[in-house]
């Protein structure tokens, strides 16, 4: 049985042509007395697939009135054990110029999880 989880895993791993880094909000002091939000790259070099999942409804309102956004969201295919937080970010480093998701959501493994997969919606 692990061999066929390992051979699934390893053909899973060819199937994920991008690199990706995991960015962590961190907040640093300023001189004012604040704080400076800005994102930190915790991991880097993890094997990824970004494939468009459709458009979904979006719960913000535009800057313009108050009718609701519709956004693009992505599903994100990582391997399998990799720790993504609900509050990080996945840059995509192999797209030029590389493009940044927003993590909105993850799904857990029905069984035995091969991929990681997350959901994203692409910042501006």
């Amino acid at each position: 049985m692990s061999r066929i989880l390992s051979v699934s895993s390893s053909v899973t791993g060819q199937t994920r042509p991008d690199r990706a880094s995991i960015l962590r909000k961190e907040s640093i002091p300023d001189d004012a007395g604040g704080f400076i939000n800005t994102w930190v790259a915790v991991q880097s070099g993890i094997e990824a697939r970004v494939t468009p999942q459709g458009m979904q409804p979006w719960d913000k309102v535009d800057k313009i009135g108050s009718k609701p956004l519709t956004t693009s969201v992505f599903k994100i295919a990582l391997p399998a054990g990799t720790e993504v937080l609900p509050t990080d970010r996945l840059r995509i480093d192999s797209f030029v110029p590389s493009v940044t998701y927003e993590v909105i959501g993850s799904f857990g493994p029905a069984s035995y999880e091969v991929e990681r997969i997350v959901q994203g919606i692409r910042l501006q």
